[in-house]
């Protein structure tokens, strides 16, 4: 009789389990997917990074906006000074943008302060970028791959220079991964 009410049991805390994901709006279908927020609200976003589970975005009017991923909710962040930039990246505590001018600045994602970290222009020939381990990965069009110091904005090439093909670079684990134009995927150790 224990296995029957065991069984009983645990059929009954599926279901309730099953009814709440329902109300609680779980989806648990691989590859479902839901709006969040507003329909075509950012439809001006130029550039965007993550930090902290909410999506930080630089928009055609040069503001700097912060999301509330779970609500799709979103606010203004400090003054709309952000409309040259061309990479937004987030690492540590901080996002980091590189600009068409090719100054590279720290922002604060509490209120969209931002100080200039390096030599200024420096990043102005950059065609990729990622952060990995709290530093900042770069390719120049010089075919470079660099090697920034996010606290000091020194930097050094890395390896040859053998990068001028690459077209996006992302950071995963102890790698990073590049994209290049003829769409071959390549794996780049940094250490």
């Amino acid at each position: 009789m224990k296995s029957a009410t065991s069984r009983i049991t645990c059929r009954m805390l599926l279901a309730l389990v099953a009814g709440w994901s329902a109300v609680a709006g779980v989806r648990a279908d691989p590859g479902s997917w839901e709006r969040v927020g507003e329909a075509g609200a950012w439809k001006p976003t130029i550039v965007g990074a993550v930090l902290k589970g909410k999506l930080y975005t630089v928009e055609t009017n040069g503001g700097l906006w912060e999301t509330d991923l779970g609500t799709g909710t979103w606010k203004q962040l400090g003054k709309a000074e952000f409309g040259s930039t061309r990479f937004l990246l987030a690492a540590g505590n901080n996002l980091y943008t590189i600009e068409t001018d090719g100054n590279l600045y720290r922002v604060n994602p509490n209120d969209g302060s931002w100080v200039g970290v390096g030599p200024a222009g420096a990043w102005k020939p950059t065609i990729a970028g990622a952060v990995l381990k709290g530093k900042l990965y770069t390719v120049e069009n010089n075919n470079g791959l660099w090697e920034t110091d996010l606290n000091t904005g020194g930097w050094s090439q890395l390896g040859k220079p053998e990068f001028g093909a690459t077209r996006f670079m992302f950071a995963a684990g102890d790698h990073l991964y590049t994209i290049e134009e003829d769409g071959s995927l390549y794996r780049v150790s940094v250490k």
